[in-house]
C-alpha cells in the first residue's frame, strides 16, 4: 500500500528538479499539479497549516495530508519541513519566482551606471 508519505517526498523530489507541472489555483494559497486524471492540490491556510490532497477524475479527493496531521503522527513528524517546503517551491514555481528573479539579475545586471549628477 502506497502511504502520503510516499507522495509528499515523491512530489518534494520531482518539485525540487523542476518535473511538477504546478499552476495556481487560487490566489497564492492554493497550488495544482495534474498527473494524467489525477490531481493534486497543495493549499496553506492563514494559520500557516499545509494540506496537500489527491482527487480522481471525477473530482472525487481521494488521499490527503495536512501539517497538523502528520505531526500527530509519530513516524511522519519529520515529513512536517517537507510539506511546508513542498508548499513553498509549489508556489515558487507557479508564480514563476525563480525564473523572474533570474531575469532581475540580467536587467539589473545589463542596466548602464548611472551619471552623477552635479550639484550647483
Amino acid at each position: 500500500m502506497v502511504a502520503m508519505s510516499d507522495v509528499i517526498i515523491k512530489l518534494a523530489e520531482s518539485t525540487t528538479q523542476g518535473r511538477v507541472p504546478w499552476k495556481t489555483s487560487v490566489g497564492e494559497t492554493q497550488f495544482s499539479a495534474r498527473f494524467g486524471q489525477l490531481l493534486v492540490l497543495i493549499s496553506s491556510r492563514s494559520s500557516g497549516h499545509v494540506k496537500l490532497a489527491v482527487f480522481n477524475e471525477k473530482g472525487t479527493e481521494i488521499a490527503s495530508a495536512e501539517h497538523d496531521e502528520v505531526a500527530g503522527m509519530h513516524t511522519l513528524e519529520m515529513l512536517n519541513p517537507v510539506l511546508i517546503n513542498l508548499f513553498r517551491s509549489a508556489k515558487r514555481t507557479a508564480l514563476g519566482t525563480d525564473q523572474a528573479l533570474t531575469e532581475l539579475i540580467e536587467l539589473i545586471d545589463g542596466t548602464p551606471p548611472i551619471a552623477p549628477q552635479e550639484t550647483s
